[in-house]
């Protein structure tokens, strides 16, 4: 029996193969795989977006809450 190269697995029994590569092909062929790759990468920029502006944001609202505060405290002194 010849043995096959280590770039061609398809001529080994399943039993033979690596897990990991039947994992890869698996997952590879699972469209649902993608989706939740597709999600996790949306998810993740949605993140970011919303750290950033929370960030650039912090400063401008903490002067406005603060300048509301303000005004209350003079229209609340007789």
């Amino acid at each position: 029996m010849q043995m096959p190269s280590n770039t061609d697995m398809s001529a080994l029994p399943p039993k033979r193969r690596p897990a990991a590569r039947i994992l890869a092909a698996r997952l590879m062929s699972d469209e649902g795989a993608a989706v939740a790759v597709e999600y996790a990468i949306l998810g993740g920029l949605m993140a970011l977006i919303a750290i950033g502006s929370f960030s650039a944001f912090g400063d401008s609202a903490t002067g406005l809450w603060a300048w509301i505060s303000g005004d209350l405290s003079a229209a609340m002194t007789p």
